[in-house]
């Protein structure tokens, strides 16, 4: 870690920081548009300093070629938000809760949604704020799903580790998806999507 990289981290940190209460106001309120939906985790909006700065100079060490600015750009979960809906609620809540965050104008940088794939199950979506250019990140969860991301995490971790096993990853993987495949799929969940052109007409 240089003292570059540190102050660059640094300097991320904060503007992440200074930008983050006017973001979390416009997910409270788009949360409170949808009833029966929750922002989860909401103390941990704020990625904390290790454990940026250890996905940071990971990616340095592996890909050294890149300017610092690239590498600060690829870190795009340092504000991060869970919405929580009941299943029933779902895909309703989810759709509704995107159009807004389109119609208060942010800009979608990146939609992935992997229900009724194999494995993980969710929305992971990533924002930008043109206001201060502060890319955010809003995953979307039913309570289940959510349990299930929480008690694979460890198990990801360790998949993640440098130097395991190609067998020893498989079998992380398929405990991951043995939790996963339990997850109930919400009706209409795979459809859910960014409107075409980012919803702008």
């Amino acid at each position: 870690m240089s003292p570059e990289h540190n102050a660059a981290a640094n300097q991320f940190l904060e503007q992440a920081r200074q930008a983050e209460p006017h973001i979390t106001q416009s997910l409270r309120d788009i949360v409170g548009n949808n009833p029966g939906s929750e922002l989860t985790g909401l103390e941990h909006r704020l990625k904390a300093e290790d454990s940026f700065k250890q996905k940071l100079f990971g990616s340095i060490d592996t890909y050294p070629n890149l300017s610092t600015a690239e590498h600060l750009a690829g870190m795009k979960d340092s504000v991060r938000y869970t919405m929580q809906s009941p299943e029933g609620l779902y895909s309703a809540n989810t759709q509704r809760a995107i159009d807004n965050l389109i119609a208060d104008g942010y800009e979608p940088v990146k939609f992935k949604n992997t229900w009724d794939q194999p494995g993980y199950q969710g929305i992971n979506s990533f924002w930008r704020d043109p206001a201060t250019g502060q890319t955010f990140e809003v995953q979307f969860h039913t309570p289940s799903s959510f349990d299930a991301k929480m008690q694979t995490h460890p198990l990801y971790e360790q998949e993640r580790l440098p130097g395991i096993s190609p067998q020893t990853a498989a079998d992380l993987q398929q405990q991951q998806k043995h939790i996963f495949d339990s997850v109930p799929r919400p009706s209409g969940s795979s459809g859910i999507s960014i409107p075409p052109n980012g919803g702008h007409k």
